[in-house]
């Protein structure tokens, strides 16, 4: 989960820059948030309009 760190050789928080440390709890209270929330619409079906209205936009932002 949190392998970023261990990978670089930090095994305790001491050994973090701030910086590393803000962005450990700022990953570990994201995933927690979806773990408990989640996506309330996950599995309901897309009305075709929405999903076509959602590509549009998405186009347009991709050409600016």
């Amino acid at each position: 989960m949190y392998a970023l760190y261990v990978e670089d050789g930090m095994d305790t928080v001491a050994q973090m820059t701030k910086d590393e440390l803000r962005k450990l709890i700022e990953t570990i209270i994201e995933e927690k948030l979806l773990e408990l929330l989640g996506d309330a619409d996950e599995g309901l079906p897309m009305r075709k309009t929405v999903r076509e209205r959602l590509l549009r936009q998405k186009e347009a932002v991709a050409q600016g």
